[in-house]
């Protein structure tokens, strides 16, 4: 017995396919249980490990990170990476900051903010590993620049990154303070 739910998310699908499967309710049998247990661990998304935040082309700006979170599986999993920069502006911001886990939108300094200006400026989190992303929601600064990131691009990568630079997914920034992008 397969049971469906109606559901625009894919965390509520996932999540009650894990209750199901642990729980025993119903009679769910062995082959039933696989298909499930396949279904809650495989989301049909890319396999990703590298997330990029980068102008392309390459413009004299600013790239600016409060928080980014990655979420596979419903859990943000950005925390466990690793972030990288080409330059960080001042001694007030830090490539960790968009990764500490305070989900939510921050003033200068407790952002990522690169040099200015910088034509070929990035910020990079190595995930360690390929994971299937559901989700990625970009946090903008919360003060008065926060249109700085019109245009910057947000872009996934799998294991074969930099060696294939073509991106799995890529998403364009505007100016919002909260920007979820769905896989």
């Amino acid at each position: 017995m397969i049971i469906y739910i109606m559901s625009t998310s894919v965390c509520t699908k996932l999540n009650y396919c894990r209750y199901m499967i642990g729980s025993g309710v119903g009679n769910i049998s062995n082959s039933d249980r696989t298909a499930l247990n396949r279904r809650a661990s495989y989301c049909c998304c890319n396999k990703v490990r590298y997330i990029k935040v980068f102008f392309d082309p390459p413009i004299d700006g600013t790239i600016q990170i409060s928080q980014l979170a990655v979420y596979s599986k419903c859990i943000n999993i950005a925390p466990n990476g690793t972030p990288s920069a080409l330059n960080t502006y001042g001694f007030d911001t830090s490539a960790n900051y968009p990764i500490d886990g305070t989900l939510e939108a921050r003033a200068f300094p407790f952002i990522y903010q690169s040099y200015e200006p910088s034509n070929f400026g990035y910020w990079l989190l190595d995930l360690g590993q390929e994971f299937f992303v559901d989700k990625i929601v970009y946090y903008n600064r919360s003060d008065s620049n926060s249109d700085r990131a019109n245009g910057m691009l947000i872009a996934s990568y799998g294991k074969n990154f930099p060696n294939n630079s073509v991106p799995l997914k890529q998403f364009i920034l505007n100016s919002d303070l909260i920007q979820t992008f769905n896989f």
